[in-house]
């Protein structure tokens, strides 16, 4: 059975609902945005995907700002008294590592967003 064009654009704009649920859980300044289809574009369906500008880490970056995903990341490192990228390259890797409720994936994106903007934490096993 052929779709109509309006069952057609309900069932687009339920994927890009989709989408848009699935980019904020995982970057919350993304989104997908769908502007109304023509009959003659009928797959014409995303103007743009945002993706924001790359984050610049700087010494003065709160850990909130630096772009960690991992679930309570920045949360757990806030609540240990690493409130700016300065606090956290001045103790050790074992140290933020040994943070209450901050895991090994918290630690190894954490490493990775460091490292991505030229700092490490003091002690740090090299990762390849």
């Amino acid at each position: 059975m052929k779709q109509t064009l309006e069952e057609y654009q309900k069932e687009v704009r339920s994927v890009i609902f989709q989408i848009n649920s699935l980019l904020q859980s995982i970057a919350p300044n993304m989104y997908a945005e769908v502007y109304e289809l023509a009959p003659e574009e009928p797959l014409t369906i995303l103007e743009e995907v945002f993706v924001p500008e790359p984050i610049v880490i700087t010494k003065d970056s709160r850990v909130d700002e630096i772009g960690l995903v991992a679930r309570g990341a920045a949360c757990a490192l806030k609540r240990n008294g690493y409130l700016t990228v300065k606090d956290l390259i001045k103790a050790s890797y074992y140290d933020v590592l040994s943070t209450s409720n901050f895991g090994d994936l918290g630690m190894s994106e954490l490493v990775r967003v460091l490292s991505s903007s030229g700092f490490t934490l003091k002690n740090a096993p090299k990762y390849k």
